[in-house]
């Protein structure tokens, strides 16, 4: 792996580093449901100004190329943004990144026309709904079945803990037909999908997430991507998932980090900064040692994916479940360094100790990847 980034790469990070700095000075401010929906609209519409931030992995003609092109820069973008605000980060990706990418490399031209563009241009906020389960270790079987009707599909099922609903303008659901698998593009208010939510969580508690419960949803056949004859889209959907979960783990990662090593270096404690202590600044060599092998982890297997390495499946699976641990690890020993104070609600470390918990256990949860893992290792050693 060539690890230095290229000039590109470089400097759309900065620009996006400087641009929120310039555009939100003010930490993200705690907001109740009913002005979240409005400052999440604003974001995207100030977004556009810095176009490459919504365009970034949906540009249709590298897509249509390669499955997995700008991934790299993908995930740059979105630690960075998760340093500022985790859950827009995780909003924006999956707008961009998955219900984005879905358009640009299988969507027809009147797709794109009708959603990437606006999406493009910050005035379509789009997601994905992929899981009918919550559970570690789901049935793998879709059940949303789309029923051909007079020219038209009626879409029947249930979908859980889907990113950006009720609020996204398009849903992008995966289900079955006779003729195999495919997504089906509903509008925000289509009769027959129905919303339980915004839910309550732990963390993440800027982000909208909502089941859905879709009853003969009626859905022209123009609006279909697919059928196909196999499940590679989901596979290559599911793999960029599990990358944006990482990106969005190590920004978590990295906020609760340099919260505990401010923290540590402010207060004084026996006339001394709290770092001074030995016990301390061991928790935060091993809470920077985690960092760093996150960080390298993930730069790698976004790399190895827009490279077609191999092993980039394999290191994309290790790399989410080390990643989301990582996170919640260094969470907690920041909330352990910030002692009393970081129990109280309110405070940064407390938010990162809560969001941290959603990475384990979303997407394809840390059991299952290990059991996948496993699996691709004991079958490399059993061709040998």
């Amino acid at each position: 792996m060539n690890f230095d980034f290229s000039e590109k790469e470089r400097e759309k990070k900065s620009a996006l580093s400087g641009w929120l700095g310039k555009e939100f000075p003010e930490p993200f401010p705690p907001l109740d449901r009913n002005r979240l929906e409005e400052w999440t609209k604003d974001f995207l519409h100030k977004a556009a100004s810095l176009d490459f931030l919504l365009t970034t992995g949906n540009d249709p003609a590298l897509c249509r190329e390669t499955p997995y092109s700008e991934m790299l820069l993908s995930v740059l973008l979105g630690e960075e943004l998760a340093r500022f605000t985790p859950s827009l980060a995780l909003s924006l990706e999956t707008s961009c990144r998955l219900f984005g990418w879905l358009l640009a490399r299988y969507g027809d031209e009147d797709q794109r026309r009708r959603y990437l563009l606006p999406l493009q241009q910050g005035t379509l906020l789009g997601t994905v709904a992929l899981a009918e389960s919550s559970a570690n270790f789901p049935d793998t079987g879709v059940r949303t079945e789309g029923r051909k009707k007079d020219g038209v599909f009626l879409l029947r099922g249930k979908k859980t803990l889907v990113v950006n609903a009720p609020l996204a303008d398009c849903l992008a659901v995966s289900g079955v037909t006779d003729e195999g698998r495919a997504f089906f593009l509903l509008p925000r208010r289509s009769p027959g999908l129905a919303y339980e939510g915004p839910l309550d969580t732990l963390g993440f508690q800027h982000l909208f997430l909502a089941h859905l419960s879709l009853d003969d949803c009626q859905v022209a056949a123009t609006d279909v991507i697919g059928p196909f004859a196999d499940d590679q889209p989901f596979h290559e959907l599911s793999l960029r998932q599990q990358l944006i979960l990482a990106c969005v783990s190590l920004g978590i990662l990295e906020k609760a980090l340099f919260g505990a090593q401010k923290r540590a270096g402010e207060k004084r404690e026996n006339g001394k900064p709290l770092r001074a202590q030995q016990e301390i600044g061991f928790k935060l060599a091993e809470m920077f040692t985690l960092y760093q092998t996150a960080q390298w982890l993930l730069y790698r297997a976004a790399w190895m994916l827009e490279n077609t390495i191999p092993e980039a499946e394999i290191t994309v699976q290790a790399a989410k479940v080390f990643i989301t641990e990582a996170a919640e690890e260094v969470a907690r020993s920041a909330m352990q360094i910030a002692a009393g104070e970081g129990f109280l609600s309110g405070n940064e470390l407390e938010a990162c100790f809560r969001d941290a918990r959603f990475g384990p256990v979303s997407g394809e949860t840390s059991e299952v990847l290990r059991m996948r893992i496993a699996e691709a290792c004991l079958a490399k050693y059993q061709t040998r």
